[in-house]
């Protein structure tokens, strides 16, 4: 497979979000224990952990390794929609802390479904603007990456969006 590099100012601003986003509402304090017992593969963990990690360096990315990402990000939030959310209350641990650490703590737990649900839509934005500069650079013969990554079938349906 040809190598394409992603230079594109809309891309690396979603790359960003998608980590800020992660970092600030998914992997909280409150909740990175529990996400932590999350049984997803290594190599999932390893792609989540390379697109949602606040790299120094959001101004260049391989096309492919975005897709492997995404596709990999999307089992995640497919998993945890199905075997974490409809139980994260109680599996947040409720140690100590005072009225307001409890407070902060059942806001966090509130808002996780609808977080995830931001970071679904996020990874869809992603993938949809990767498509769109994958199809436009179909010069000299070159077919797009997306539709030979077999990662990429379940998609839409892990990440819970139509089409």
């Amino acid at each position: 497979m040809d190598i394409k590099t992603i230079r594109d100012p809309g891309v690396i601003s979603l790359v960003a979000r998608i980590a800020e986003h992660y970092q600030t509402n998914i992997a909280s304090r409150f909740i990175r224990p529990v996400l932590l017992q999350v049984g997803l593969d290594k190599p999932v963990w390893d792609r989540v952990e390379a697109l949602t990690s606040k790299r120094g360096n959001y101004q260049e990315h391989l096309m492919e390794d975005l897709y492997h990402e995404i596709a990999a990000a999307a089992k995640f939030v497919a998993y945890v929609r199905r075997d974490l959310v409809p139980n994260i209350r109680n599996r947040v641990e409720a140690s100590g802390g005072g009225a307001q650490e409890k407070i902060i703590r059942d806001m966090t737990v509130a808002a996780f479904p609808a977080n995830i649900n931001v970071f679904a839509d996020y990874l869809n934005q992603l993938y949809a603007r990767l498509v769109q500069l994958d199809e436009a650079d179909t010069r000299n013969g070159r077919k797009p990456l997306y539709p030979r990554l077999q990662e990429l079938i379940d998609l839409k349906r892990n990440l819970g969006v139509e089409g």
